[in-house]
């Protein structure tokens, strides 16, 4: 995934099980669009961004459908959490909305500006396979396991964990 703001360079992956919640519940929503396929949920949480990625891969296909959306964020004024789910939330209605149309044609394909509830986001779609994708990175040595990804990462490590509400016992 790449970020949408270029200072977009430290980050870390929003929580795995956050992810596997937001893929369980779009599961469950477009069940009778992906039964032959799986739905894909990525994002990071960069110190001045928010990045997701929802994406429909069907089985035996190399091309994934994503909706991605990006929006800015502020660790000391935003809630990110709230944020993380908005933006789910606009991945999702952008999803359904691929579903009904049967086609992305309707999409951006750069990051486009768009408002809903008040807010600002970005959103873009793409056709970029996310498990390949990882597994470049993987061969080119460009994969990370870490909490936070990028440099000097002792002071972000304990800001992305007060910032996602856990307490010292929650760090590992």
């Amino acid at each position: 995934m790449k970020p949408r703001l270029d200072s977009s360079k430290k980050y870390t992956a929003i929580p795995a099980e956050l992810l596997d919640q937001v893929r369980q519940v779009y599961g469950e929503t477009f069940s009778k669009h992906t039964k032959e396929g799986k739905i894909i949920a990525e994002g990071r949480i960069y110190p001045n961004e928010i990045l997701f990625r929802a994406g429909f891969l069907e089985s035996g296909r190399l091309r994934q459908f994503n909706f991605e959306v990006s929006m800015e964020f502020e660790p000391k004024k935003d809630n990110a959490l709230k944020t993380i789910h908005f933006v789910v939330d606009l991945a999702a209605s952008m999803m359904e909305a691929y579903f009904e149309a049967g086609s992305m044609d309707e999409f951006p394909v750069v990051w486009e500006e768009f408002k809903a509830q008040g807010k600002t986001a970005f959103i873009m779609a793409s056709t970029v396979n996310t498990e390949l994708e990882a597994e470049a990175d993987r061969l080119l040595g460009e994969e990370a396991e870490d909490l936070v990804v990028g440099e000097d990462l002792a002071e972000d490590r304990k800001a992305v964990v007060t910032m996602l509400g856990l307490g010292d016992d929650d760090d590992d």
